[in-house]
């Protein structure tokens, strides 16, 4: 384990696209992973914009929980169900590696490696903002460069909600699950006592 900076690499299995399996899509360099007990869901921050209630949070407790990963992360609080986080993980999209912090050092670390938007980038995204706040989709922040976006629930009479949809979203996130555990599987190693 090094350590930059109070944050640590960790010397640990990481699938390529690991952040996209968790939910994130955009092209930022270090993305941060915790789970928030108080809503109990994923949540994604890349030092520009914070989003709770990622859709993938499964992919995350797969590979959270899985033998090859669970062992290197057990001095580590990343958040669960009534417990808050005291750490978050953070992927290095460029190095393929993992990081951890205290939350405090991980999103100041965040927030100073953060993706930078020009004028034009910046009045899209409030745009962006803008229009789907308006749809009922998510509550959001802007103070400066920085967004909070906190999802909210679709509600069944909304014309975005149609069943097909939903399976196939649901077919597409069990096959990048089952992608996730297979690749996992393969870097498990016995155990050493």
């Amino acid at each position: 384990m090094q350590k930059n900076n109070l944050i640590s690499i960790i010397a640990i299995p990481t699938p390529p696209d690991l952040a996209k399996t968790f939910g994130y899509t955009s092209p930022g360099r270090y993305i941060g992973f915790w789970w928030e007990d108080c809503g109990d869901d994923l949540c994604v921050s890349d030092g520009l914009k914070t989003t709770c209630g990622m859709e993938l949070c499964f992919s995350w407790k797969i590979y959270m929980e899985h033998p090859a990963i669970i062992r290197f992360l057990r001095p580590y609080n990343f958040g669960c169900s009534g417990v808050p986080a005291k750490h978050i993980l953070i992927i290095d999209q460029k190095q393929n590696r993992i990081m951890v912090g205290t939350q405090k050092t991980a999103l100041q670390f965040l927030k100073d490696n953060a993706p930078t938007l020009n004028a034009q980038e910046q009045h899209a995204m409030e745009s962006i903002f803008q229009h789907v706040n308006s749809s009922g989709i998510v509550e959001f922040d802007i103070v400066g460069n920085n967004a909070t976006i906190r999802k909210k629930q679709k509600m069944p009479h909304d014309p975005v909600f149609k069943i097909a949809s939903i399976l196939k979203e649901k077919k597409e996130e069990k096959e990048e699950l089952d992608k996730l555990k297979t690749w996992l599987d393969k870097q498990t190693r016995p155990f050493q006592k």
